[in-house]
């Protein structure tokens, strides 16, 4: 009987995340709001009006758990800070395992060769701003973890931290961060801290 309750406890939780974070065809007000083009965009997940938008390639698994990820920290922060965020509609562009940044209609390029190879392998976890709007790259295999990725670290947190700080902190607490991060420098505090120097994967 327990392992019955289990099962049905279990399957209700599953169903109700699906159902929470549901993953639909791109919608044609979505296509022009956020200027998807419908060729490449098929997929679209809406969180805490963040749009998640990729191709048909990408798995609705990873369009859950990035959804699922999004909403974890939106609910962790102050209230303040999530509505602002919310008020810029962020859009999510999600790479697929096997696709190349490039292939994305936004991020298209004319380099070639070697420095096309690089420029498809540095730029898979990123934050851009398009027509003010910040859009935040990044790809399923870190998403879901698979072999490959990068290790030791979230990109989806990673850069969306980065949109906390410019779409989330106004004017008040930009000003009380950089008085903390020029303090913390004077008094040798953080010398050896990430944000202090500069490093490359």
């Amino acid at each position: 009987m327990k392992h019955i309750y289990f099962v049905l406890l279990t399957a209700g939780f599953c169903f109700s995340a699906q159902a929470e974070y549901e993953v639909k065809p791109l919608t044609e007000s979505q296509a022009r709001e956020y200027k998807l083009d419908t060729g490449f965009y098929r997929k679209a997940t809406q969180v805490q009006d963040i749009l998640i938008a990729t191709s048909a390639k990408v798995s609705d698994l990873a369009h859950q758990e990035t959804a699922y990820q999004f909403d974890m920290l939106m609910r962790s922060m102050k209230p303040g800070i999530a509505e602002r965020i919310r008020k810029k509609k962020v859009l999510c562009l999600l790479i697929g395992h096997d696709e190349l940044t490039s292939q994305l209609p936004q991020f298209t390029t004319n380099k070639k060769g070697e420095e096309l190879d690089f420029y498809n392998w540095r730029q898979r976890g990123f934050l851009s701003h398009i027509a003010s709007r910040p859009t935040v790259v990044f790809a399923e295999e870190d998403v879901m973890e698979y072999e490959g990725g990068m290790q030791l670290e979230s990109i989806l947190v990673h850069e969306f931290g980065h949109v906390v700080h410019g779409a989330g902190f106004d004017e008040d607490l930009q000003k009380r961060l950089t008085a903390t991060f020029e303090n913390v420098k004077k008094t040798g505090i953080w010398n050896d801290g990430r944000a202090a120097q500069r490093y490359r994967r």
